[in-house]
């Protein structure tokens, strides 16, 4: 339980600290597929060969992304996706997480989304389904945050969960955490 918080507070710091690279601009977008259903390596995600190896690689253009991995979950923008390798890494070849974050829209549509993934991946939503009550009743908090229990996609695939936050505007977004435990790498 530690090592995978751990990996969500990873996941969650490589917002901050990523540097943005994209795949073009407005109209002149390319379409981009991150293919993990087989391998968690740099290159799946098309990694710009620029950047160090202590960096994180930001698709900071919404939409035209389709992350693939095990277990037939496809993730479909628009989106923001961050992937990250793991601190010190030596070999710089091995993604550690993938984070994609929705955008903000109100509490109703943010639980419907969640509850359309939880169904769709067959996820524990219960506490996502209490998240939704207390928030749709509820305006005034100061950030309610909430998240799926961890959930391995097959035997050696990476560990996923949807993270809910309500904003003091009525506003929410959710968040799709994807990591893979460095214990059990599958590098394809």
């Amino acid at each position: 339980m530690r090592h995978r918080l751990a990996s969500l507070a990873l996941a969650a710091g490589t917002l901050l600290a990523g540097c943005q690279i994209g795949f073009g601009d407005g109209e002149n977008a390319v379409p981009a597929v991150w293919d993990l259903r087989t391998s968690h390596r740099i290159e799946d995600v098309d990694w710009p060969e620029d950047i160090d190896s202590d960096s994180y690689f930001v698709d900071p253009e919404p939409g035209e992304l389709t992350i693939l991995l095990p277990e037939g979950v496809t993730i479909e923008g628009p989106f923001d996706a961050v992937a990250g390798r793991p601190p010190g890494d030596t070999s710089g070849q091995v993604l550690q997480t993938i984070v994609v974050n929705f955008d903000r829209e109100p509490v109703a549509q943010a639980a419907q989304r969640a509850a359309d993934l939880v169904k769709r991946w067959g996820l524990d939503g219960t506490r996502l389904e209490e998240w939704a009550a207390r928030n749709a009743v509820r305006r005034d908090n100061t950030g309610s945050l909430e998240h799926t229990p961890s959930q391995r996609l097959g035997t050696d695939g990476p560990n996923i969960a949807i993270q809910a936050r309500a904003l003091t505007d009525g506003r929410a977004y959710l968040s799709v955490n994807v990591f893979w435990d460095l214990d059990r790498p599958r590098v394809g």
